[in-house]
């Protein structure tokens, strides 16, 4: 069983994807690891960069899928066939530092094997990140903020590339077809809705206190492409499990979104809950 699986869902990302598998396999001092690449029909060259790999390296999964599906999908299709103690989505345009896998498992090691003791489980964990922009010239980052329940069901302080848990304990109490019908439908904010789901059935996160990942911030990414509906899903999530919350991230939507006069909150969560998306 490796430590880690990373679960990398690519949609005409071949470009990137090149890179980021070499970087993975070639750079991590823990290669104890496996990368189970999702392609959902895509064009271009993602299937001839990924069958490369896997032919190279036994640690390459690839798999597959003969429709075009949403990246949480594809994450949660590429979780199904991972053998890993622990997985981790692995965003193609972003990176791992080389001692990533060793720090996460050892993290994640650690924080689950006192889950018999300890008063609140571990489900996820995550670490500082570096920001750049596609020039690879540093834009921002740091360590993240130490886990904090009522925080992060309010606003998403993991950063991109999260591990989680993949024991049977675990995935046993989960609510997989909900998860399905979450990941088809979230675009854009798919990986906070997961944290949260996972909040709601009692299960909290650590902060790894190193800086081992770094995040490439493009314009034309989902979330910075179309900023509404990035911020419809953040609100969406956060009202279907901690509806307490939302008025607190109401005022900083305010600040932060494209949205303009909002309405009140239980307008807004009957309008989400009922699948519509509000137009102001």
């Amino acid at each position: 069983m490796p430590k880690l699986s990373y679960l990398v869902s690519t949609y005409n990302a071949g470009h990137f994807l090149e890179g980021h598998l070499a970087d993975l396999l070639e750079r991590q001092t823990d290669g104890d690891f496996e990368i189970v690449i999702v392609n959902p029909d895509s064009p271009g060259t993602d299937e001839i960069v990924a069958q490369k790999w896997a032919a190279i390296d036994s640690r390459v999964k690839y798999v597959y899928h003969e429709q075009r599906e949403w990246y949480g999908a594809s994450w949660i299709r590429a979780w199904r066939h991972a053998s890993g103690e622990f997985v981790c989505n692995s965003n193609t345009d972003d990176y791992h530092a080389p001692r990533f896998t060793e720090v996460m498992h050892k993290y994640m090691s650690i924080a689950t094997s006192r889950m018999q003791v300890a008063k609140n489980e571990v489900a996820f964990g995550y670490a500082g990140i570096h920001v750049i922009d596609e020039k690879k010239q540093i834009k921002g980052g740091g360590y993240r903020p130490a886990f904090d329940f009522e925080k992060m069901s309010y606003e998403c302080g993991a950063g991109p590339q999260v591990c989680w848990r993949n024991d049977e304990r675990f995935k046993s109490k989960l609510d997989w077809d909900l998860i399905d019908l979450r990941a088809n439908t979230y675009r854009s904010a798919f990986d906070y809705w997961l944290w949260l789901y996972f909040m709601s059935l009692g299960y909290h996160g650590i902060a790894v206190p190193e800086i081992l990942t770094v995040y490439t911030q493009r314009p034309d990414s989902i979330e910075n492409s179309n900023k509404w509906q990035n911020n419809w899903e953040t609100f969406a999530a956060i009202s279907e499990f901690f509806p307490h919350n939302f008025t607190g991230y109401l005022k900083h939507a305010r600040e932060f979104s494209d949205f303009k006069n909002l309405p009140d909150k239980e307008t807004w969560i009957g309008t989400m809950r009922e699948g519509k998306k509000w137009k102001s």
